[in-house]
């Protein structure tokens, strides 16, 4: 058949919309739903139904765009003319979830815990004419059998996108009050996460700068926009952001309610609005008052103190969504020098007036920070480090949250070394080196760290064990082994983390050849050996055949590992690190099981001289941001095999097993300098969200080939929606990287979009020589395919048919024939392939093809 029969007039035959799959849609649970239909002619609607798992309409989510292992029911709309829809869906009693789907199954917007309850959910959408989805769903993933009554709702408001708003123009650097009053109008922009509520907006002229807005009143947010309409990427918050803005001319500032437009009551409630222009700088060039070891400085931070950019001073990959960095402060910098017997420097807050309290940083002299201590309103904050004779040092008091000022004091002290030195011997009770006899493992450390105001050293001379309660380790907490090698042990039921919120934990010795032996520890129940520390460091650690339910090192600021195996571990529920920065030095980290996640999260990582082989994981790393920097200077990932269900989906899409991924690193939202003496093995992959970059070292030794597959993470962000940049530099480094096979570098990428790295290193649209095609009706199928996949030509105007590798290369050519056509697979490799279905050398139709 030419065409299929209308949406409209199936719905109306049978009263039942039943959704085929549409080739260019990955989401196949989605697309195989059955909708019921609901005409929005009649609107307003109102019905009452249930998500009964015994009912054949009431289906699993198992599609990674959406929710993995929830009921859901789904609704088909015809859209005739624009109109703005309130949706929305009441449980009464259960965590509920509301999805719009466009035609081709993508998500148009979601809601959840509507009004601020999880009973809740609603959508309010200017849609275009068209076909639509609904999807009513359980938050909860629990897929047990359900029978949950709802109530779902449509009806046509006036909404508006930001284009039709009411813009009234005010002038630059002039404060201004105003309210929302009613002649404000409904504002639904989901991607800016501002669903359905009330809205005004002002446009100012604006000279090019960096160009700060701050609002002051209840409930109150705003967003910047260019004059397309644009919302641009800002730091700060919603209350009081910076935007960098690229050029001088007209700019709007929209202010909304963050209360629900039906339940605002408060629309008369007055707010201002303040504009202004800010200078902005990266610590290199703050300006730094010189200070003495021994002073006490009052100081304090006013609106007119520098800012401070703390990732690069420029918005870099961000500027391609509209996202917040909350990465600006107001900052002082103060410089010190150390004496010639300084070992020890000692930086005591004693009074702080901040509202929010302020973050306090320690840099060395080119500027890399190496400490980093917040505190809140009520705590005053330390930063006592192991620093180097007569050498500079900055020190750093910046606000937390954008716009807080106020005033603070603090002291500097320096030492030779730690004065609060106890030897413990917690298995013979005894020791005469300073009569320190605890009869625990608490009372050892939190004794000492008593007696030492927050410091001490640890020397442990015999074995060493821990009863069924945490730790708490202080300012600053040295443990060594002493004279011998030492093992851990773990006594009862520990179910807390050893050692938890301190400021600094060093563990064995640098250069010593003193390690501690661990391979006692079982685990017993402990959540994290060590939690919420500013700055750890690990020399000379061996720890193997332990099982720790959640990190081995987690939540800390910076976290250095030298000279250390972790082997034969098991981590249950998360990762065996997770820390802000991670450094690790000569390191091996194999044959450890990570059930549910992955070896390491951080914001920035470094390899240098170290190996991640043959572990079970879920993931193998994962960054929190695009602004993270990953530096990969020697070492290898290798041999690592995929537990999880979707990462072996993920293999079988590649063409291979998982024990085949090899070292698969997963570079999601990084930058990553790759070394010339960093190693993959053979059919190793690398993962690419669309923020993701790598820069190849010239000569390096594990040259990369690049495969395109069109998948989808998001396992660490709600999903990845955002596209590539046409033309965006992804690889980059020696001329030949693309010429052989030794590591993969995979794309993520929305569903709805294909790409390809071209051997320059940028990145296009589709696929070498193949242009988007009309789509027109030829299936595909099976798909996966074995050895055989047949082409169905429908009414379909063709001469013949192609098969093209992910390169654009043509690897089959045959002539078309009306109906269905078998393609024979045999001898292809496993992977993606491309079906172009051709007349008169014109492409009709494309379609992707995977060879299982």
């Amino acid at each position: 058949m030419k065409k299929l029969l209308s949406f409209l007039t199936v719905v109306c035959l049978v009263g039942i919309a039943s959704v085929k799959a549409q080739s260019g849609s990955d989401s196949a649970y989605v697309r195989n739903f059955t909708y019921s239909f609901l005409n929005v002619s009649n609107l307003p609607i109102s019905i009452q139904d249930t998500l009964n798992s015994s009912s054949p309409v009431c289906k699993i989510i198992k599609d990674s765009n959406i929710r993995m292992g929830s009921w859901a029911k789904g609704y088909a709309i015809h859209v005739t003319t624009a109109t703005s829809l309130n949706i929305k869906m009441l449980s009464g009693g259960w965590d509920c979830y509301l999805y719009l789907l466009d035609s081709n199954y993508n998500i148009v917007t979601y809601n959840d815990d509507y009004n601020g309850s999880s009973y809740g959910s609603r959508m309010v959408k200017l849609l275009q004419p068209g076909n639509y989805f609904i999807l009513a769903a359980t938050y909860n993933q629990n897929l047990t059998t359900v029978n949950y009554s709802y109530s779902l709702s449509i009806q046509a408001v006036n909404c508006v996108d930001y284009s039709g708003l009411n813009y009234t123009a005010k002038t630059f650097r002039t404060r201004f009050e105003d309210t929302l009053g009613s002649n404000s109008q409904i504002l639904a922009e989901p991607d800016d996460y501002i669903n359905a509520n009330y809205a005004k907006g002002y446009t100012i002229q604006v000279p090019q700068c960096n160009l700060k807005v701050s609002i002051n009143g209840d409930y109150r947010r705003f967003l910047v926009l260019d004059n397309n309409y644009n919302s641009l990427p800002y730091y700060g918050d919603r209350n009081t952001m910076m935007v960098m803005l690229p050029q001088a001319g007209t700019y709007h500032i929209v202010v909304y309610s963050t209360h629900d437009y039906e339940s605002d009551a408060s629309l008369s409630d007055t707010f201002a609005i303040s504009t202004d222009s800010v200078s902005i700088c990266t610590y290199p060039t703050l300006s730094y008052r010189n200070i003495n070891l021994g002073d006490t400085i009052s100081d304090s931070i006013v609106d007119s103190d520098a800012y401070v950019l703390t990732q690069s001073g420029a918005m870099g990959p961000l500027v391609a969504k509209a996202s917040s960095v909350r990465g600006i402060f107001h900052a002082k910098g103060y410089r010190i020098q150390t004496g010639a017997n300084t070992n020890y420097l000692d930086i005591n807050m004693l009074a702080n007036y901040i509202n929010h309290g302020n973050v306090m940083k320690l840099f060395d002299a080119n500027f890399n920070e190496i400490y980093s201590n917040s505190y809140g309103s009520s705590s005053l904050g330390r930063i006592y480090y192991h620093v180097s004779p007569s050498t500079t040092y900055y020190f750093v008091v910046q606000v937390q949250y954008f716009g807080d000022t106020g005033s603070y004091q603090f002291c500097t002290k320096a030492t030779s070394d730690i004065a609060n030195t106890y030897y413990v011997d917690a298995v013979n009770g005894s020791d005469t080196r300073n009569g320190f006899t605890p009869a625990t493992a608490i009372a050892t450390i939190d004794t000492a760290l008593a007696r030492g105001e927050g410091v001490a050293r640890i020397y442990l001379t015999e074995d060493y064990r821990f009863s069924d309660d945490y730790l708490y380790s202080g300012d600053y907490l040295e443990i060594y082994p002493y004279q011998k090698d030492i093992r851990l042990f773990v006594e009862g039921t520990n179910e807390y983390d050893v050692f938890d919120y301190g400021g600094t934990i060093v563990l064995g010795k640098n250069g010593d050849s003193l390690y501690f032996l661990m391979d006692s520890i079982d685990g017993s129940g402990i959540d994290n050996f060590i939690d919420y520390c500013g700055y750890v460091e690990i020399n000379n650690l061996k720890l193997s055949n332990s099982y720790f339910y959640y990190n081995f090192v987690g939540s800390t600021d910076r976290l250095l590992v030298r000279n250390s195996e972790f082997t034969n571990n098991t981590v249950e529920y998360d990762e065996l690190f997770y820390a802000e920065d991670i450094h690790l030095v000569n390191t091996t980290i194999s044959n450890n099981v990570f059930p549910d996640d992955g070896v390491l999260s951080a914001e920035n990582f470094t390899m240098e001289g170290s190996h991640i082989t043959n572990n079970s994981i879920r993931n193998m790393l994962s960054f929190f941001s695009a602004d993270s920097k990953v530096n990969l200077i020697s070492g290898s990932i290798r041999n690592n095999m995929v537990n999880d269900t979707t990462m072996a989906e993920l293999a079988a899409m590649l063409g291979c097993s998982t024990s085949n991924l090899g070292g698969i690193a997963l570079l999601y939202g990084a930058t990553a300098n790759w070394g010339a003496g960093f190693m993959m093995d053979l059919n190793s992959y690398v993962l690419l969200d669309s923020m993701s970059t790598i820069n190849i070292s010239e000569n390096i030794n594990a040259t990369a080939a690049a495969q395109i597959m069109p998948i989808t993470l998001d396992w660490y962000r709600e999903n990845v929606t955002t596209g590539y940049i046409e033309g965006r530099q992804v690889l980059s480094g020696a001329a030949n990287i693309l010429a052989s096979n030794y590591t993969h570098f995979v794309l993520a990428q929305p569903a709805s979009q294909t790409w390809y790295i071209h051997p320059d290193g940028t990145i296009h649209s589709y696929s070498v020589g193949i242009e988007q095609a009309e789509q027109t009706e030829v299936a595909l199928y099976p798909n996966p395919a074995g050895d055989k996949v047949f082409v169905q030509l429908d009414g379909t105007d063709a001469d013949e048919i192609c098969v093209l590798d992910i390169y654009g290369k043509q690897v089959k050519r045959m002539a078309a024939a009306e109906g269905r056509q078998a393609i024979d697979l045999r001898g292809f490799a496993k992977g993606m392939y491309f079906v172009q279905v051709r007349n008169a050398g014109t492409v009709v139709a494309t379609r992707k093809l995977i060879k299982r």
